[in-house]
């Protein structure tokens, strides 16, 4: 949920109540504001600023030894960066290890022994760079060698302490004053720690990592350099101290490679030290006050001057302590924030109208508080429409418009319903009415969402982030003196006119066709839209529904009220009901009555329909019979329904009677393949010598000869033609002759081929698996 509050504007808007009403408002407003400000800060030893807990083992901090607090601050505040060190270790070869004897065999123990060569794979696969794990796993190695070899046990200084001395570390954490004569490995940009390089790499690196998803996450820059802690007693007799920071320097941490070793330094962030608000309160109750760091004076002065404050305290100290690691105090800053001392006496959080609604109740009289979504497409609203810089819906654009009118209001909603978009509209359009925006949020995530809209839209310049590493002064100063060095650009009013007109007309199309689709289809109690969509919905529907169904059409389809569609479904569902009791006979094509129009057979129609269908099978059995000794005397395929049958014997009546002395041998020789294939151009040449006596007679007449004399050229050319079938020439050559001399006649020699014609075309009919021989020679 993310409430949005305007926080400048016409103070007209605020309550004109009596003045009685107003102070007692004021009066609860002021107290409710008190006991959240108390929640805001937490004075119990749960707080780390009170009681922060140094451990060796924590991944949270790391404590610093033997250093200069004046010249690490110093070092911090002119942007120094400061490398976190390691004690070094203890040279990890020693003398009997560099003999012959043990370099074989550590040579034949490093490609031979099976976890060595394991962790070599893991190495190379990892890609790792970092030495310190490769050393521990040598130095095992090693180990099982001077075993193998009888060699003593080697041990490595783990003191940490006892080691610091021997290199002329200070061990202690309780860091010396600051002295006039600077030692040389205090000014060397490094900050010495108590931890072997193989327990300093780990914390910081969970320092690190932790800091970062601090920062991501929440905005929270939560890395600080605590310099000086109080230690201190919670009651007089209390045997176990408490200490508490009592200067809070923040830092940034980086992280780099150097010698195949992770380096971890720090560098002063660009932002005020911070100073703890917790334990100043918390000494209140000790009648103890708590004096301000002054940079300038310098922390030598400051730690001096909390020491001069505990003289009512000798078991008190201050102990000059210094620890990098992660501090949580953001609260502090809201708490210091609400205190009504810091405000203007006319701008104090007791006069503010949210919190008179709020702590005062006053909200229930300004009717519901659901608010209301405004039709902006009518146009006497057209002058509500906020400026918008991206899409929104009616819900959003209300939004905008309650905030622009100075309404307080909250937006809710799960994620992805929009929040963020009508957020960038609401900021957008008070910067269009030249208004100051103040956006906080709890999650970083949101700030980042809203800032890459507005940065998308070309406002990015006239927003100033003041949160995480971009509310440095730095960062500040630099956004400000961009903005006001950007030049105003003037707008194209004529332009801008255009485009609103446009928009008016778009609009106002889009306002009919929205009116159209949303009113009523006839009685039918639905809208234009529903219909359609029903339509389109039920087009989509697996399986397709009937052919039938689909082409039905109601006389009046608007004219169906309700009343008359709920009866049609349930007509449709008995239906469907038959449908699944009937099962496969539902379907058309297994209808066993399927074709009958009447549907209004009385009895007496009933009884004669069965004797019609009986004798229709009784027909049709007998024709499956004859069919059945048709196709199994002449091996016809095909003939697998009544209309092949009918074409069969179509052709089969079509074909000439036999004549009666043919012989019957002659008959079955000519059932073969290759007598077939002879019959079949013999009936072609029939056919041809046929045709060409058409042609004859045509053109054998003395008009006709001097008018086509070229076609019977062409006839002459045609007769000359080689033959190897004399019956194919029919004396063509002496037919033209003759009739160039007299008036021609027909043809004796080609009369049977008129006759024949349909006989052969019959002939040719008859499918080539038919292997009975019925052709008329005589015909030929």
């Amino acid at each position: 949920m993310t409430t949005f509050g305007q926080t400048n504007g016409d103070n007209s808007s605020r309550s004109t109540k009596s003045s009685e009403g107003i102070s007692g408002i004021a009066e609860l407003v002021r107290e409710g504001v008190r006991k959240a400000r108390d929640k805001l800060i937490d004075l119990s030893m749960r707080n780390t600023m009170l009681n922060f807990r140094h451990s060796e083992t924590s991944a949270k901090h790391v404590r610093i030894v033997d250093e200069d607090l004046a010249l690490l601050i110093g070092a911090l505040a002119s942007g120094k960066s400061l490398d976190v060190i390691p004690i070094p270790p203890v040279e990890q070869v020693p003398r009997d290890e560099e003999t012959d004897e043990f370099r074989a065999a550590l040579k034949t123990a490093k490609e031979t022994d099976p976890d060595w060569l394991a962790a070599e794979d893991a190495r190379r696969a990892a890609g790792n760079r970092r030495r310190t794990k490769d050393k521990v796993a040598e130095r095992a190695l090693r180990d099982g060698v001077r075993a193998k070899l009888g060699m003593p046990e080697w041990r490595v200084a783990t003191d940490a302490r006892a080691r610091a001395r021997e290199l002329g570390i200070d061990p202690s954490y309780d860091l010396p004053p600051s002295k006039r004569s600077v030692q040389k490995h205090h000014a060397d940009n490094t900050l010495q720690t108590l931890f072997f390089p193989d327990r300093l790499e780990p914390k910081m690196a969970s320092i690190h990592s932790a800091a970062r998803a601090l920062q991501e996450d929440a905005g929270l820059s939560a890395l600080y350099f605590a310099v000086g802690f109080l230690e201190w007693y919670e009651q007089d007799d209390s045997t176990d101290p408490s200490y508490a920071p009592l200067v809070l320097l923040p830092i940034n941490m980086e992280k780099r490679i150097a010698s195949g070793e992770y380096v971890y330094s720090i560098a002063g962030r660009d932002d005020d030290e911070a100073s703890n608000v917790a334990l100043r309160e918390k000494l209140k109750r000790f009648a103890i006050d708590l004096p301000e760091y002054d940079p300038e004076a310098g922390i030598e002065a400051y730690l001096s001057g909390v020491a001069a404050c505990l003289t009512n305290k000798p078991r008190w100290k201050v102990r000059r302590f210094a620890t990098v690691g992660l501090f949580s105090f953001a609260r502090q800053a809201m708490w210091s924030d609400l205190d009504s001392a810091r405000w203007p006496a006319d701008s104090r959080p007791e006069a503010h109208e949210l919190l008179g609604q709020v702590y005062g109740d006053v909200a229930g009289e300004h009717g519901d508080n659901v608010a209301a979504v405004y039709d902006v497409d009518r146009p006497e609203l057209e002058s509500q429409a906020p400026a918008l810089v991206i899409e929104a819906d009616a819900s959003q654009l209300s939004a905008v418009i309650d905030a622009t009118s100075g309404k307080n209001l909250v937006i809710q909603g799960p994620p992805g319903t929009g929040k963020s978009q009508a957020i960038t509209n609401i900021i957008a359009n008070a910067l269009w009415h030249g208004k100051t925006v103040l956006f906080v949020s709890e999650k970083m995530a949101a700030l980042k969402v809203v800032k890459d809209r507005l940065d998308h839209m070309g406002l990015g310049l006239y927003c100033l982030e003041v949160h995480s590493a971009k509310a440095s002064k730095a960062s500040v100063l630099k956004s400000i003196r961009e903005r006001m060095e950007t030049p105003r650009s003037a707008a194209n009013v004529q332009e801008v006119e255009s485009a609103r007109e446009a928009l008016r007309q778009a609009r106002q199309r889009l306002t009919e066709y929205a009116s159209l689709i949303n009113s009523p289809a006839g009685t039918t109690g639905l809208s234009v839209h529903q219909v359609l969509w029903g339509d389109f919905t039920r087009a989509g529907q697996e399986p397709a529904p009937p052919r039938t169904t689909t082409e039905f059409r109601f006389p009046e389809p608007l004219g169906i009220d309700r009343f008359k569609r709920a009866e049609l479904v349930g007509l449709g569902k008995a239906l469907d009901d038959w449908a699944t009791a009937m099962g496969d006979a539902a379907e058309p094509k297994h209808q066993p009555w399927r074709g009958v129009g009447n549907l209004n057979l009385n009895r007496f129609d009933r009884t004669r329909a069965v004797e019609v269908v009986a004798g229709w099978g009784a027909a049709l059995r007998q024709l499956l019979q004859h069919v059945e000794a048709l196709a199994g005397a002449t091996s016809w395929d095909g003939l697998n329904s009544p209309a092949d049958a009918s074409a069969a014997a179509t052709i089969v009546s079509d074909l000439p009677t036999p004549a009666v002395d043919v012989e019957e041998k002659l008959l079955t020789l000519a059932s073969g393949e290759s007598a077939r294939k002879s019959l079949d151009d013999w009936v072609d040449r029939c056919l041809r010598a046929h045709d060409l006596e058409l042609q004859v007679d045509g053109i054998c007449s003395r008009q006709a000869l001097e008018t086509n004399s070229e076609a019977v050229g062409t006839l002459f050319e045609r007769a000359k033609a080689p033959e190897s079938d004399s019956s194919r020439r029919v004396g063509l050559t002496r037919i033209a002759a003759a009739g160039v001399r007299r008036r021609p006649r027909r043809i004796r020699d080609a009369r049977p081929l008129r006759g024949s014609r349909r006989q052969l075309e019959s002939r040719r009919c008859v499918p080539d698996s038919v292997r009975c021989p019925i052709h008329d020679p005589r015909g030929g």
